[in-house]
């Protein structure tokens, strides 16, 4: 297994080569600064570029089925200040099928992402209207994903960056007043003033990649300075609470911690092992909370360590709202003292650790690791190994006491 890392005068290129898959993964992002827009804009520029990348729906799947049914995602994500359109893809190496495949492939792919056609005639009012109905009935439909609206609800809330992310109300609102001119011309702008990484795994040389990619894909030139990805240390915390009723029969239940002054150890190694310790299923929280009292359906955690911030949520009776509570924070205080059993960390670090030692059999994991090496500057797999091997359960109690207070939001149903 070899890693070739270069740039070209427009893009980076990223290659893993390996023999050990029949597919090959080929991702590309177009990676900038976080604007307040993207709140609003993302969902509905995949929906327009979905709808755009064809005349139809049976010429889609005619050209795909043309080169093997290539599997693909494409989707705009945030990582702490940075804006990610991405397409992640795995095609079927030309070696078991036919010469000449692999250019195909990359060439269908690449139009899903970068639309020569909507760049030279602009977004047509028809797909315009189609994709943005398609995008408000989702979002109306939000509430009956009670997490997700909850989510949403609570980063609405947080102090994380100089605007505030809108809500769900809010990002209707601002889709309503969307034209086929405006989404167009974030479109431009996302492609003209993005850093372009693209990724391939996989048994294919630099050669061929540099003749493909010169051959289909010429984007304009650029000089781009990226934020640090990773937010600073804030001074200034929430400590907000916040109920809202819904018609569900279910109450959600999320909280919000700020992380304090973490180091980087602590964020890349000790968090996920805080995270897998109380927050996955048979973890501390499921021990105390549902095992122990029956209070909840379900509790999990999740980090996000890109904004600063750690999450746990849990589906609950609203009458049980202040102990559930009460009983998240007493188990917080229990690992900040190191007072819970040495098997759930122990378990959690073995998680991890299994599950590194799996990644080179598994050709999706080996690319999203490959990919974060490069995207959130995570350390190499060998050493990612090494370091969460040094966490202790001491290093996890000490984690726990810069959880700050930021927002608990409760979506309170009708039970």
């Amino acid at each position: 297994m070899k890693k070739i890392n270069f740039e070209e005068e427009n893009y980076n290129i990223h290659m893993l080569q390996t023999d050990r898959f029949h597919r090959i993964s080929f991702s590309i992002i177009f990676e900038r600064n976080i604007k307040e827009e993207d709140f609003a804009y993302n969902s509905l520029l995949i929906n327009v570029l979905d709808i755009l990348a064809f005349k139809s729906i049976k010429e889609k799947k005619k050209k795909r089925l043309e080169i093997y049914s290539p599997n693909y995602e494409l989707s705009i994500d945030f990582k702490g200040n940075h804006t990610l359109l991405f397409l992640k893809s795995f095609f079927i190496d030309e070696k078991y099928t036919e010469k000449g495949m692999n250019e195909k492939s990359v060439k269908y792919l690449l139009h899903l992402i970068y639309n020569e056609s909507i760049i030279k005639n602009k977004i047509s009012k028809e797909a315009f209207e189609t994709a943005k109905a398609k995008t408000l009935n989702r979002l109306k439909s939000s509430p009956d994903n009670q997490e997700y609206y909850a989510l949403q609800e609570l980063k609405s809330i947080q102090k994380i960056f100089s605007f505030k992310i809108p809500n769900t109300k809010r990002q209707i609102e601002l889709i309503e007043n969307i034209s086929e001119d405006d989404i167009y011309n974030y479109y431009i702008d996302l492609l003209n003033n993005s850093r372009i990484e693209i990724f391939f795994v996989g048994n294919i040389d630099r050669g061929e990649v540099e003749k493909i990619l010169n051959k289909n894909f010429n984007p304009l030139p650029r000089n781009i300075e990226l934020k640090e990805l990773y937010l600073k240390s804030q001074s200034e915390q929430n400590d907000v609470v916040k109920i809202e009723q819904t018609q569900k029969q279910q109450s959600i239940l999320f909280k919000s911690y700020y992380l304090d002054n973490l180091t980087d150890f602590e964020k890349m190694y000790v968090l996920p092992i805080l995270h897998n310790t109380i927050g996955i299923n048979r973890g501390l929280l499921y021990d105390e909370i549902r095992s122990k009292n029956s209070l909840c359906y379900f509790i999990f955690s999740f980090d996000g360590k890109e904004i600063n911030r750690f999450y746990i949520y849990t589906g609950i009776n609203s009458k049980n709202y202040e102990l559930v509570n009460h009983l998240i924070e007493e188990t917080l205080e229990k690992v900040k003292c190191n007072d819970f059993k040495d098997s759930f960390f122990i378990n959690a670090k073995n998680l991890i650790l299994t599950d590194l030692d799996t990644v080179f059999e598994n050709q999706s994991k080996l690319a999203t690791f490959f990919q974060e090496e490069i995207i959130l500057n995570k350390d190499s797999l060998e050493n990612q190994k090494s370091n969460y091997q040094q966490v202790t359960k001491a290093n996890v109690s000490a984690l726990v006491k810069k959880l700050k207070p930021d927002v608990t939001f409760l979506l309170k149903g009708e039970d």
